[in-house]
């Protein structure tokens, strides 16, 4: 699947996903350092009432123009389009509606201004509209591979949120500094894909007869959007009705630094990965050649990416904030140790999204939604009725929402991989092995900067101290992962490299010491 991809373009992709995910995540950190809690409760709080207000998304669009092929834009994409466009203001109204009942309770319950709770509210709401526009526009060009000039437009699109972000929060608009980005991005993003894209106006022409038409055709596709919006943050959203909101923000804070590294081998690349795939669908030895690579592929290289972030946030949260973010320690480590299985379980939806086997496709999002809002509710009780804490409150809904996902989503892999024709035993070993190996390298890394740090603590500031530690327990971890990879799953990172581009090939050879192996390559 992948070898269908130019060099350049995949390294394009790949590179763009890497410095979009790193500006995100430098963003939040940087927002860090002038924001509270508190402040990123409340933002998540409008997150939640986001979930509920615009569930039916784009119409189950996004999910079915991403599989589109350009000749299919030209010929039947103006109803798709339209057909978004009115799902997403029926969004828009029910917000609106909803908005200032809603905050005026969350107010009176926590103890801050409704008005800045309105405020966020209305401006995702927006974001939610623009981002349904430009998603169209974005998938034209992507159904012609055009996957340079989309990597551009992501770095450029990184940039301007750090940038924003980083303006907005230090001109004091606490809570607005996270949401304003987003919208500031998503007006970029269509002025560029919609002068780009090369989409005329006749195109966007329909017939009458569209709306029950559109409507018959998407309806397993809505049902996808509709779970794919309960997957976004709805522990947060159940969050936010048992804990307080600066508890609810340390939990946001460290939930959104989990998924950072992951997800740039989940979201970023399953767009790219569904277009890749749509142009085998059909042919079904092909169909699940292209799930196995990924599954091997994902539990390989996922548990390492998720576990980096855990080696090095105490010593890194000590030289940055000086223990303001302490509380987020447990549950980033927590999220960051189980939600490798939903991560792995949406990358490998892609060729299955691809297929349009949309039964399958649902019942993925349902097992990686549902079991979020069941250990969310489940950790809300236990909260209250021991009557934990702040930080007791934090690591229950973190070892709830990431243990009950795990353990769901992984069974759900077991399932997919068998009917794709992998052996149970081969299934189990990836599924397991590589991330215990990658929590076991987290904790000895953290364990053994520590101990190299600490003579350094006598002589140096707190901060500085902190901050070479961070360096030591990252460069311990990044060798340990290097020598897992190279020597550990030799047969699957031969497999994954010949799934590559050509051209990529050989580099990627000289850079894990290996040798090409003719059989390795065989389907």
């Amino acid at each position: 699947m992948l070898s269908k991809l130019s060099a350049s373009s995949l390294l394009a992709v790949l590179a763009a996903a890497f410095f979009g995910r790193l500006s995100t995540a430098i963003a939040q950190l940087v927002a860090a350092f002038y924001l509270t809690p508190t402040d990123f409760g409340i933002y998540a709080t409008a997150t939640g009432v986001i979930i509920v207000t615009t569930i039916f998304r784009g119409g189950g669009t996004g999910n079915h123009v991403q599989t589109m092929k350009t000749s299919e834009f030209a010929n039947d994409g103006g109803r798709f389009f339209r057909y978004a466009m009115a799902a997403s203001g029926l969004g828009l109204l029910i917000t609106a509606m909803c908005a200032w009942p809603t905050a005026r309770w969350y107010a009176q319950h926590n103890g801050y201004s409704e008005k800045t709770l309105v405020w966020i509210i209305g401006i995702l709401a927006l974001n939610y509209v623009l981002f349904n526009s430009a998603w169209y526009a974005r998938s034209r060009m992507i159904s012609e591979m055009r996957l340079k000039e989309i990597s551009a437009l992501d770095t450029l699109l990184g940039a301007v949120k750090l940038a924003s972000t980083w303006a907005l929060a230090a001109l004091g608009t606490g809570p607005i500094a996270l949401a304003a980005p987003v919208g500031i991005c998503s007006l970029f993003e269509n002025g560029w894909t919609w002068s780009r894209s090369g989409i005329r106006l006749k195109e966007l022409r329909v017939q009458p007869g569209w709306l029950g038409r559109t409507f018959v055709e998407l309806k397993l596709p809505l049902v996808m959007a509709v779970l794919t919006t309960l997957n976004n943050q709805t522990d947060s959203l159940v969050g936010s009705v048992f804990v307080p909101v600066a508890v609810l923000g340390s939990y946001f804070f460290a939930s959104q630094l989990a998924v950072q590294p992951t997800t740039i081998v989940g979201a970023t690349l399953k767009s790219v990965f569904t277009a890749a795939a749509s142009q085998i669908r059909g042919d079904s030895g092909r169909e699940s050649f292209a799930l196995r690579v990924l599954f091997n592929g994902a539990m390989v290289f996922i548990p390492i990416v998720s576990m980096i972030i855990p080696a090095v946030f105490v010593p890194l949260e000590m030289a940055c904030w000086g223990g303001k973010w302490a509380d987020s320690q447990w549950p980033l480590f927590l999220l960051s140790a189980t939600m490798v299985y939903p991560t792995a379980l949406l990358l490998v939806s892609a060729p299955v999204a691809a297929m349009r086997d949309w039964n399958l496709a649902i019942r993925i999002d349902l097992v990686r939604a549902l079991p979020k809002i069941v250990a969310a509710a489940l950790a809300g009780v236990a909260i209250m009725y021991w009557n934990l804490g702040a930080s007791s409150s934090g690591i229950v809904l973190a070892a709830s929402v990431g243990g009950l996902s795990g353990l769901i989503s992984s069974l759900k892999l077991i399932r997919i991989m068998t009917r794709a024709g992998q052996s149970r035993s081969t299934i189990l070993y990836e599924l397991y092995s590589t991330p215990m190996v990658a929590v076991l390298s987290a904790i000895a890394a953290i364990g053994l900067a520590q101990s190299i740090a600490d003579p350094l603590k006598s002589l140096l500031e707190p901060r500085p101290a902190a901050f070479i530690e961070a360096i030591v327990a990252g460069t311990i971890y990044t060798a340990l992962s290097m020598v897992l990879v190279r020597f550990g799953y030799t047969v699957t990172l031969v497999r994954v490299i010949a799934s590559l581009p050509q051209t990529i090939r050989p580099v990627a050879y000289r850079v894990f010491l290996l040798k090409p192996s003719g059989r390795a390559f065989t389907q």
